[in-house]
């Protein structure tokens, strides 16, 4: 698999910014088709942790329903089979709904800080 922009761009930076997490939260609700909301006072900002927090159960969920749902969900956003097998195969983690959550909210993350990154390129 070929390495693309997002993968040379350091996603950490970007997992405490309150507008990035904000569209994170819309991309998540987008692709997932959820209504996930967030109380953004109780934190006093919109913190990563959480989004996975809110996530993971949805995903349990998902996989416990069986009928491929999980992965037809990687596939439509994009989260390679090798992506998988690797972090399955290296995680500490044991529950599959949060290997498959990291997963996916990192690919999110991916698309919300190469759109961000690509519209100031292009704005420059």
């Amino acid at each position: 698999m070929k390495a693309t922009t997002t993968d040379k761009i350091d996603l950490n930076g970007y997992k405490t910014r309150k507008e990035v997490l904000e569209k994170l939260l819309q991309q998540i609700n987008k692709d997932l088709e959820l209504n996930l909301q967030i109380e953004w006072e109780k934190y006093g900002t919109l913190l990563y942790q959480e989004i996975i927090d809110q996530v993971a159960p949805v995903i349990e969920k998902l996989i416990r329903q069986g009928n491929g749902r999980v992965e037809q969900l990687l596939y439509k956003i994009d989260v390679s089979e090798l992506k998988v097998k690797e972090a399955i195969d290296s995680a500490s983690e044991t529950n599959p709904a949060v290997i498959f959550t990291h997963l996916i909210i990192e690919r999110e993350l991916q698309k919300v800080v190469f759109k961000l990154v690509y519209s100031k390129s292009i704005n420059e």
